[in-house]
């Protein structure tokens, strides 16, 4: 006998509708088929937990009017007892045999359990969770977590348990427990017990089956989202902070109920709309953690290197386990590059004459000042010594030129 109850407050849109179990205790097959007790709701979720006792082969569920179901955790361990959820967002009226079948033949414990939701995600449903088979178990309580992206997610879990152990099964702080008292007449034949639970918030949940010593197990825990979970909803913002080679971008994301990232991509070139490839992503890899509640996170990013003067377009991105979703594209103009100011000084700088004088008083050098009167037509004011000199220098093989040609009143004497 499977129990499964629910456990703690669960959202008002989320309800166990119906649930059914058949256990094949000895027998030879690899398949069992088990009916829904009452006809199914098109839109809910149908979720099937198939145990093998002693099959380590693949399992495949499906069902008499929806076809085959999405597995979403497996477990396959030394032991033999494996387990499988699998489930299916009903498309058609009626009550559905669900059959759960397996390969190669198993030939004890084969068990399976049927659900039906009301409230859950149609189109993603299944929103992570773990499978694992500790073999054998010690005396010390064997623990593990998982993850719950949203307040309302179905935690729903299974565990393996040998008909002689005491076992509780439980998950921190929620009290997600189950036991089981029927022990079908077989010693030393394990069962497959189940729980459900609503989680009160988003985070990561611990479980501990307690089994005796040495004693194999397999535990699965599938996270299913609710209704009301989706894809963020983003919006960017205006940039703040512009400066000739940077600036700052701010963007907000709803998350939705599932935990989410969120990031910018910007680019020279107007995109039109925003997509997760053009341009440059910052950061270029993850992005801002936004938790998964129910309302807008603001987040932003700095971002340099930019161009001065230069157009510049962006858009916020932020992205869950259901989907990617982006804000408006926006721009903004980097300012102009501030004024470099004058060029590095060449040197000390000499006073230069008007052109007419041709005089050049160098700049105080240890408090002497020089000057110097040349037949050239330096001007200008400040120039640097290396000028002065070339015009210095020029100015006397001028002078040296005129002096080695012969007067004209030397020619006639």
């Amino acid at each position: 006998m499977v129990v499964a109850s629910t456990f703690g407050a669960p959202a008002a849109a989320q309800t166990l509708v119906q649930t059914r179990d058949l256990e094949n205790l000895v027998g030879t097959g690899t398949s069992l088929a088990l009916a829904y007790a009452a006809p199914v709701v098109p839109g809910n979720t149908l979720i099937a937990v198939c145990r093998t006792g002693n099959s380590q082969g693949s399992v495949t569920l499906a069902d008499s009017v929806n076809g085959a179901w999405t597995q979403a955790l497996a477990t396959n361990d030394p032991g033999n007892r494996s387990i499988t959820i699998a489930y299916f967002a009903s498309t058609g009226l009626g009550t559905p045999v669900v059959t759960c079948s397996w390969s190669p033949n198993a030939t004890l414990n084969n068990q399976l359990t049927l659900f039906e939701y009301s409230g859950l995600s149609a189109a993603t449903p299944f929103g992570g969770g773990l499978a694992t088979c500790p073999n054998p178990v010690t005396s010390t309580p064997t623990s593990g977590s998982f993850y719950s992206s949203g307040t309302n997610d179905l935690l729903l879990g299974a565990v393996t348990i040998p008909e002689a152990s005491t076992t509780a099964f439980a998950a921190e702080a929620t009290g997600f427990t189950t036991e089981s008292t029927d022990s079908f007449g077989v010693a030393n034949h394990s069962h497959l017990h189940t729980a459900d639970e609503i989680a009160s918030a988003p985070g990561t949940y611990a479980y501990e089956p307690f089994l005796a010593a040495g004693e194999p197990a397999c535990v699965a825990i599938a996270v299913f989202r609710t209704a009301g979970a989706a894809a963020p909803m983003v919006t960017t913002g205006p940039p703040t902070q512009i400066s000739s080679t940077g600036v700052q971008l701010n963007g907000s994301a709803n998350p939705n109920l599932t935990a989410t990232t969120g990031w910018f991509r910007y680019d020279t070139v107007n995109p039109g709309v925003c997509d997760d490839v053009f341009g440059t992503r910052v950061p270029a890899a993850s992005g801002v953690y936004l938790d998964a509640g129910a309302s807008p996170i603001a987040y932003s990013q700095p971002v340099s290197g930019l161009t001065p003067t230069t157009p510049y377009y962006a858009c916020a991105i932020a992205d869950n386990a259901i989907g990617t979703s982006f804000g408006a594209v926006v721009s903004f103009q980097t300012l102009s590059a501030p004024d470099a100011g004058p060029p590095p000084d060449a040197g000390p700088l000499a006073d230069a004459g008007s052109a007419d004088s041709g005089s050049f008083q160098s700049g105080d050098a240890g408090g002497a000042r020089l000057r110097f009167t040349v037949g050239c037509g330096c001007s200008g004011g400040q120039l640097p010594y290396w000028t002065f000199a070339v015009c210095l220098v020029a100015a006397l093989l001028a002078r040296l030129g005129r002096a080695s040609r012969p007067r004209a009143s030397d020619s006639t004497r």
